[in-house]
């Protein structure tokens, strides 16, 4: 079976208490994103360390941090999002995917998601 390429983006915004919990289920993921950039949206709670741990031993993890703002809304999301597909937008991929920083997966999810 010949699999899409795929990128994720994430949106982060003071996911410390999550994040690692996505993180280590992509890492375990059967197969992998050539990129994810997970760009934190002027995380103050540890989201940026947690992530840099992760991007420094699988190098196809990137931690863009945009700066920190006041307020909270959805369109902050859309601007961290829009920052995140401008670094990935030059790759080879066949599908773009926004993970929330919230959300695990199981080992096979993304394999299961490309044979459909």
């Amino acid at each position: 079976m010949n699999l899409p390429k795929y990128v994720l983006i994430t949106p982060a915004r003071n996911e410390a208490q999550f994040i690692e919990l996505t993180l280590k289920s992509v890492v375990a993921q059967t197969v992998r994103p050539l990129k994810w950039i997970i760009v934190s949206d002027g995380s103050t709670d540890g989201t940026d360390e947690i992530v840099k741990h992760y991007a420094a031993v699988n190098p196809w993890i990137e931690l863009l941090r945009m700066p920190e703002r006041r307020d909270r809304n959805f369109a902050g999301k859309v601007h961290a999002f829009n920052a995140g597909y401008a670094l990935v937008k030059g790759l080879n991929f066949d599908v773009v995917g926004s993970l929330d920083a919230d959300l695990p997966s199981t080992r096979n999810s993304f394999r299961s998601y490309s044979a459909n």
